[in-house]
């Protein structure tokens, strides 16, 4: 993604499940100026935070959010960590209890 920003553009990252790395190359940053910008999910006033949710909720709502998240109970939570670890997984999983 950072390498097929356009000119002058901004890449974003909240949180990072996988790693704290960032490998790449530094070109796109520094020839086309692109920007690395971190999105802060503790301190923003929970307003600000209500309505990121209601937009996600409604017109930013992901098409296919059915098909990223996997829900599964906590007799299958080992097998999902040993997934997430071995670094397998493809998209969330949600634990359902009793």
């Amino acid at each position: 993604m950072i390498k097929s920003t356009a000119y002058n553009g901004v890449v974003t990252c909240c949180g990072n499940v996988a790693a704290v790395e960032l490998n790449t190359s530094i070109f796109p940053f520094i020839l086309r100026g692109v920007k690395l910008a971190g999105i802060d999910s503790v301190l923003p006033a929970t307003g600000v935070k209500e309505g990121i949710w209601k937009l996600l909720a409604g017109d930013w709502k992901p098409l296919h959010l059915k098909e990223m998240v996997k829900i599964i109970g906590l007799d299958e939570l080992p097998q999902a960590l040993q997934t997430i670890q071995a670094g397998r997984a493809k998209g969330r999983f949600v634990v359902k209890h009793a």
